[in-house]
């Protein structure tokens, strides 16, 4: 099982509309990812609202269930579903 660190913003494009955007952390550093159609709808209402609003998460992926595209520009990792969801949280903020 694999643990990728994912660090996801909101984007607003230039017609108005928004989307999250989602980058992984693995051994080889920052990679884009994207969540595949399959994956969406196996989630949960809860599991999408938190994967939409939670800025600093983990997700644990089977390997069997992701793939490194190395098609475009950059890499990209592919989800195909996700075994559990951890939210990051940090116990001090600096000022």
């Amino acid at each position: 099982m694999k643990e990728i660190e994912i660090c996801s913003k909101r984007i607003k494009k230039e017609n108005g509309e928004e989307f999250t955007a989602y980058r992984g952390y693995t051994k080889k550093g920052w990679l884009d990812l994207r969540f595949t159609k399959k994956c969406q709808e196996s989630l949960t209402a809860e599991m999408k609202q938190k994967l939409e609003f939670t800025k600093n998460f983990k997700v644990f992926v089977k390997e069997d269930d992701m793939n490194i595209s190395k098609k475009e520009r950059f890499d990209v990792i592919y989800i195909q579903a996700i075994e559990k969801f951890e939210e990051i949280t940090f116990e001090k903020h600096l000022e």
